[in-house]
């Protein structure tokens, strides 16, 4: 039962969605095809005395120029139906119509005629008839013994005329049988019985529901409700043929004809109770009847049909459950389209349809409407020809189905087809050929106005630096190798300068097609700006760490002292309250200057996403790559460059791969050796730094009275040993990572760098993890916190003093992105498919591991230092907008994008430099209290010179 209902409900809601769905095409149909709003009413207005201000007019015919509106009782209404678009302005009628009367006492008509001299009305019992405007004219009369007859069927109109004949179409209540009564409009004498007779009608007409005339032939179609058609002549009164209807199962209504093609169109209700209705196409002589086709209209009985005979377009008023709808069609049926929204309640009485100005007028009982329709032809024609029948029959001139396309009748059809082609009117002409006509020869496209025509063979002599048969062609330019300064060789749009070897070189923004260049700059040549910036980043980071390891001498000096007083006394001195803060805010401020290194390690990495980075960006991070150990090899070692470079590929498309080429490109090294590159600079930093102080402890070893200057030396050693670890650790393993997913698939390259990954890369992590796993004590015991400190010292001791491995988390996810991600070789740019899918999953996962990152500082909020706790929150933002900007560069080169960098990057070199001053003016120093002793001796002479001291005051 539940599933019944459920498909029920699904059956309803689709013919719901089908009925919306044709009720919105129709709607975009009304559109296009009408003008006619159901809001624009025109009403018939008198202001002539005695006539009823709210008329009721069910009858109507259209009789030359003019419609009569006959009311159900007395009143009839006369005006010329060219008055209609003025009475659409006005909304009513106003004096622009007649009113007048057909009887002196109420009746009920149900068919109404007009002719030249009089207007007849028709009702049950009786007939009327009045002379136009003569109200004193009034004549009626009963039927013959006094018959009564049925009206037709709703409000249709049984009566027509023509000439001076009148007929009246009706069936008798007495015998039901089917007439058609005829007067004779000049008939004289008293208007009476004797002034009508009947027609008996075929007895295959069954209840006759709609006339239909030709007026040019003078025949009548008459349709009853079986859906037979009789054909009779109106001039010999007699039948001509009759169609038996075998498919339209109710009655007939209204129809048209088209005399010329002898076609009538007349309406069928397609079954009793439905709305739709079949309208059939006949084609008629004035002997025979045949059908032709049919086809579907929405809604029932065709109160009113109408036809423009120069577009061939039909009219129908149609009755809905809503109101009356009116829909237009070709004379085929097809090209269909309503008027969604219902015009009246109400059946209309009568259309009328000016072929000329494309007009329609819809009459109402108590109203009527007026609007336009548009052509069916093609663009109407373009206004350069007349739509016939729905085809446009072209002016001079113009041909195309619109009648759009203009030809050179007057231009000699541009002389011939090989001087040129027209193409709406005008003649396009070739490259050998000018002129309105292209009559007239000249050189291939005139030389271009780069050289001379030579009139006597038409060829040109170009002027210098253009070449070809028109003088379009650029002569080529020198080989880039040509060009001997940087100026000359940037003016190349192909050439770039290599600044160390001096020479210029065919290749892009990311370096040259061939070989390597450490220093390149292509479009630009090199900005002293990047340079500035470089340098005033290096010089702050330089200063920061000279005075962090200058103060580092007078502390080994004090530890070597204590150790030295431990050895006497068995006890280690235990440092005053003040020294210890100094010693704690001092390891806050160096914390401050590896803080600021960080950041030059992420700009550095950053670089390395696979997209376009401006070459001004790329020639910054040069300066900065060494702070992950991205540095040039010596030339007196540098190995041979050995790339990946894929079959059948040539050597100038090896290098189209995104930031890994430009970072290989400026270390001067291929994929086999990015990561010995990198180690090796690795270990010489563990060279310089390590081995003096190595040899110093060997040194000490021998000396007895320095002996315990040997505890100091190991524990730096140590520190020393950490801070490298920790410093090269992005930097290695970007290499190591990369190493392992290269194109080049060396095992000498593969190898290393897999052991690297999982000994240095997870190893070192772990490692601390453990050596951290200490009880509190032992993380302040002096020796271990020499060591090892720099790991903890700026952290919470009992909560949060391993926080380290979280960082150290974040740069592992950051630096194996990069290197896994470096794909290479790019066949095409911009990116398109996986490729470019490659630099947004670099910027999601480095985003996202700043994120955590955050998002676990904010939860466990692991240091003491406040200003590091807040920095870190600035940093982190800044860090995520940086990564996240690189996107601006995945087409092209941003310079929004490089701008925005560089200013937050800026804030945070000043965050970073205004930490480190708070920490330093935290840690009461004796060169701090030198400045500010040295301040106030300042003071002290200005108030002896004679200036007044305010702070008294």
């Amino acid at each position: 039962m539940k599933s019944q209902k459920m498909g029920s409900m699904i059956l309803l809601i689709g013919i719901l969605f089908a009925i919306f769905s044709f009720a919105y095409s129709q709607s975009d149909e009304d559109v296009s095809r009408f003008s006619i709003y159901p809001d624009d009413k025109i009403s018939y207005t008198s202001i002539q005395p005695g006539f009823p201000t709210t008329p009721d007019f069910t009858m109507g015919t259209i009789q030359g120029d003019s419609y009569y509106g006959f009311g159900s009782y007395v009143n009839y209404v006369q005006f010329n139906v060219s008055l209609v678009s003025t009475f659409s302005k006005e909304g009513n009628t106003s004096s622009q119509a007649t009113w007048n009367q057909y009887s002196s006492t109420p009746v009920s008509p149900f068919s109404t005629a007009v002719t030249a001299n009089r207007v007849y009305t028709m009702s049950i019992g009786s007939l009327y008839r009045v002379k136009k405007g003569d109200i004193t004219s009034m004549e009626t009369t009963d039927f013959v013994n006094d018959e009564k007859y049925n009206p037709l069927i709703s409000t249709l109109n049984g009566g027509t005329t023509f000439g001076n004949d009148v007929f009246f179409l009706a069936s008798k209540t007495s015998t039901s049988g089917s007439v058609l009564i005829h007067i004779d409009d000049l008939a004289t004498g008293t208007f009476g019985t004797t002034s009508y007779t009947e027609i008996p009608l075929d007895a295959a007409i069954n209840n006759p529901t709609s006339i239909t005339t030709d007026q040019k032939k003078g025949l009548a179609f008459i349709g009853d409700s079986d859906g037979d058609i009789l054909v009779f002549d109106m001039v010999a009164k007699q039948k001509v043929a009759i169609y038996s209807n075998t498919s339209i199962p109710n009655l007939r209504s209204s129809g048209v004809v088209d005399p010329d093609r002898q076609l009538l169109y007349i309406c069928g209700q397609q079954g009793a109770g439905t709305y739709n209705t079949q309208v059939d196409i006949f084609h008629y002589t004035t002997t025979s009847i045949t059908l032709l086709e049919n086809f579907l209209l929405g809604g029932s009985l065709c109160a009113a049909v109408g036809i423009d005979l120069e577009g061939g377009q039909l009219f129908f008023s149609t009755s809905q459950i809503s109101g009356s709808q009116l829909t237009g069609t070709d004379v085929n049926g097809g090209n269909q389209g309503s008027l969604v929204d219902y015009i009246e309640f109400a059946q209309s009485v009568s259309l009328n349809v000016d072929s000329k100005s494309k007009a329609i007028s819809l009459f109402y009982p108590n109203n009527f409407f007026y609007g336009s329709y548009k052509s069916i032809c093609p663009s109407d024609c373009s206004g350069r020809g007349r739509c016939d029948y729905g085809v446009c029959i072209c002016d001079f001139n113009y041909i195309g189905q619109g009648c759009e396309e203009e030809l050179c009748l007057n231009l000699n059809n541009c002389t011939d087809l090989a001087h040129g082609k027209c193409e709406n009117g005008f003649c396009y002409c070739t490259d050998t050929w000018e002129g309105s006509e292209c009559q007239v020869r000249r050189c291939n496209n005139s030389c271009s106005g780069r050289g001379i025509c030579n009139t006597s063979n038409y060829t040109c002599e170009c002027d210098s630096g253009f070449m070809g048969d028109s003088c379009n062609d650029l002569v080529p330019p020198p080989p880039c190798t040509y060009y001997t300064d940087s100026e000359s060789c940037l003016s190349r749009t192909t050439c770039g300068w290599c600044e160390v070897d001096g020479l210029c070189k065919e290749g892009d923004r990311y370096g040259p097609f061939e070989g390597f260049c450490r220093t390149w700059f292509f479009d630009t040549n090199v900005e002293t700006g990047v340079i500035a910036l470089a340098i005033i980043f290096i010089a702050f980071v330089g200063i920061l760490y000279i005075i962090d390891i200058g103060t580092t001498v007078p502390i080994d000096i004090k530890r070597a002292k204590d150790y030295a007083e431990e050895n006497k006394s068995g006890q280690f001195p235990k440092a005053t309250h003040e020294e210890a803060s100094i010693l704690w805010w001092r390891d806050q401020r160096s914390h401050k200057a590896w803080t600021f290194m960080d950041q030059f390690q992420l700009i550095s990495l950053v670089s390395h996403i696979g997209v376009v980075f401006p070459s001004r960006f790329i020639s910054f991070t040069e300066y900065l790559d060494w702070s992950n150990l991205g540095i040039p090899l010596p030339p007196s070692i540098n190995p041979p460059q050995i790339w990946s470079v894929p079959s059948g590929w040539s050597s100038n498309t090896a290098r189209t791969i995104l930031s890994m080429a430009q970072y290989e490109n400026s270390l001067g090294s291929g994929d086999l050796y990015l990561l010995p590159n990198i180690l090796f600079w690795f270990g010489l930093l563990i060279g310089v730094f390590l081995g003096p102080l190595l040899l110093a402890y060997a040194i000490i070893s021998f000396m007895e009275s320095l002996i315990h200057w040997k505890e100091v030396v190991a524990n730096r050693f140590i520190h020393v040993l950490v801070r490298i670890l920790t410093f090269s650790y992005i930097g290695v393993l970007i290499a190591a990572s990369f190493a392992m997913v290269t194109p080049l698939h060396d095992y000498r390259i593969i190898i290393p760098g897999a052991i690297i990954f999982v000994l240095y890369g997870i190893g070192l992590p772990i490692a601390i993890w453990f050596l951290l796993a200490v009880p509190e004590a032992r993380l302040h015991n002096p020796t271990f916190k020499q060591r090892f400190g720099c790991l903890y010292v700026h952290y919470k001791p009992k909560t949060d003093h391993r926080f380290v491995v979280f960082m150290f988390i974040k740069r592992f996810i950051m630096a194996v992105i990069v290197g896994i991600l470096s794909f290479k070789p790019m066949t095409s740019y911009p990116l398109s498919g996986s490729d470019l899918a490659v630099p947004i999953v670099q910027v999601v996962v480095i985003d996202l591991a700043l994120i955590g990152y955050a998002a676990l500082l904010f939860i466990r909020k692991p240091y003491f230092d406040h200003y590091q706790l807040w920095l870190e929150y600035l940093l982190t933002a800044i860090n995520i907008v940086t990564v996240s900007l690189s996107l601006t560069h995945i087409k092209s080169p941003s310079a929004a994008g490089e701008l925005i960098a560089c200013l937050i990057q800026a804030l945070a070199l000043v965050a970073c430099i205004a930490a480190y001053i708070v920490a330093w003016l935290q840690m009461r120093s004796t060169f701090i209290k030198k400045v500010k002793q040295y301040l106030c001796c300042c003071c002290k002479s200005s108030k002896s010179s004679g200036e007044i001291d305010l702070s008294k005051k």
